[in-house]
């Protein structure tokens, strides 16, 4: 190849990277940009909902608890996409006995309609349930896009081998090479769209937990697996 080709391919490959890496610094000047100006009404949305709920009737105290929570867990998304945007996610939690079921499962899958569930074993670890139920609900989200509105989704989980092991099912069409091979990756969208981010999120979460996450397709289903250190009870005892 001639010198003079030579250089215009090395031109051209320096001109790529810069659009890609300008790409790149625009996503996370966006993020960042959108994660501060969604703090302060998520702060105030949050101040509203704790003094409507001290005022309010014994009737309607559950649901506005449950919308208080729920807005709890978006604030902490918003400070997560921050971080993400700077190029890192906190990673140090404040570990508490969290029965999987009851502070995981269940509280995640009542926002979501629709959504069945599988129940297992009386099952603990040690986490932040905060933090593990942002991670189950980003899977749920990502799943029930995949599945489409007459999709089915299902959550179950299984204890063995040392290891609680959440499982997120979805009868979508499944994933596609190109995008498996980049589905953790912040900014890559996975299967039905999305941000890309909330799998990204998850992933860390899972890895600040000392756990897993994997996705395989079994018998025309999707299945995303989230995977955690089990509490035995020696450890509970003690």
């Amino acid at each position: 190849m001639p010198p003079d080709e030579v250089g215009r391919l090395a031109e051209a490959l320096d001109a790529l990277l810069v659009r890609v890496r300008d790409a790149r610094d625009a996503q996370r000047a966006f993020l960042a940009e959108t994660s501060h100006e969604l703090r302060t009404p998520l702060t105030s949305l949050r101040g509203f909902l704790r003094r409507a709920r001290r005022k309010a009737s014994p009737e309607v105290a559950g649901d506005l608890e449950d919308a208080e929570r729920i807005a709890a867990g978006m604030a902490r998304l918003v400070e997560d996409l921050l971080e993400l945007s700077r190029g890192r996610l906190l990673r140090e939690i404040t570990p508490h006995l969290v029965d999987v079921g009851e502070e995981v499962v269940a509280p995640v899958v009542a926002e979501f309609p629709g959504v069945t569930v599988r129940p297992g074993p009386a099952s603990t670890v040690l986490g932040e349930p905060e933090r593990l139920r942002q991670a189950l609900r980003n899977l749920v989200a990502n799943a029930e896009r995949a599945a489409g509105p007459s999709g089915r989704v299902n959550v179950g989980w299984t204890l063995g081998g040392g290891h609680v092991c959440l499982e997120v099912r979805d009868d979508g069409p499944g994933l596609s090479p190109e995008v498996e091979a980049r589905l953790f990756e912040p900014f890559a969208p996975g299967p039905g769209g999305g941000s890309g981010l909330g799998l990204a999120i998850a992933k860390r979460l899972m890895e600040a937990h000392g756990g897993t996450i994997a996705v395989a397709r079994r018998e025309g289903e999707t299945v995303f697996e989230l995977r955690l250190p089990a509490l035995d009870e020696d450890d509970e005892s003690e």
